[in-house]
């Protein structure tokens, strides 16, 4: 994997790890408005969009791992075959 790449996936996970701790807070505070008895319908709403976009991004993540896994692959298999050819020559 190339230094960018890493850097795409490392920044990545910061971004889910970010939405985890923010979907966790606001769950918390909805949680805690509808206890003293606010109407919490427009907050609960917009919590099940923040978790839409968190589901995004988890997948967007998994693709970027697929993708660099398979680039990491190739760059091997090609690898490997111009040291197989230099050691036959």
């Amino acid at each position: 994997m190339k230094r960018d790449e890493l850097e795409l996936l490392a920044l990545a996970d910061h971004r889910v790890a970010l939405a985890d701790i923010f979907l966790h807070k606001q769950g918390e505070l909805i949680d805690a408005l509808h206890r003293l008895g606010h109407d919490t319908t427009d907050a609960y709403g917009l919590l099940i969009e923040f978790e839409q976009m968190r589901a995004r991004l988890l997948a967007d993540r998994a693709q970027l791992r697929r993708d660099l896994e398979q680039a990491t692959l190739v760059t091997a298999s090609l690898s490997f075959g111009a040291r197989s050819r230099l050691a036959s020559q």
